[in-house]
């Protein structure tokens, strides 16, 4: 693996880092990388071809704008399946998300 800082490796590793994403449930959201093989690339044993590398930033992408459209209820990355909902809603442009905060008016 490279170890320049900005590698595809670093960079997804930071973005996992600041949405508290694991590289298991990142995995698992992909659905096209084993955890181990994302564990490979990460520990420097094998970099992630350029595609690969591509495709899980693009989903962390989507990941931290599903985060800031959910803003302030937290996302729950151990429910990848509702994750997975959520997302395929999105790309489908069928996701509508309303947060009222505030006490209701009476």
């Amino acid at each position: 693996m490279s170890n320049a800082t900005h590698s595809h490796e670093n960079r997804i590793l930071g973005r996992m880092q600041a949405l508290g994403l694991t590289a298991d449930h990142l995995a698992t959201l992909d659905g096209q990388i084993s955890p181990s093989r994302l564990s490979a690339a990460f520990r420097g044993v094998k970099d992630l071809e350029n595609p690969t590398a591509q495709r899980l930033l693009r989903l962390l992408d989507e990941l931290d704008e599903l985060c800031s459209s959910l803003h302030p209820v937290p996302v729950s990355w151990k429910s990848t399946a509702a994750i997975r909902t959520l997302l395929a809603a999105k790309r489908a442009q069928c996701l509508e998300i309303r947060i009222e905060l505030g006490a209701a008016a009476a």
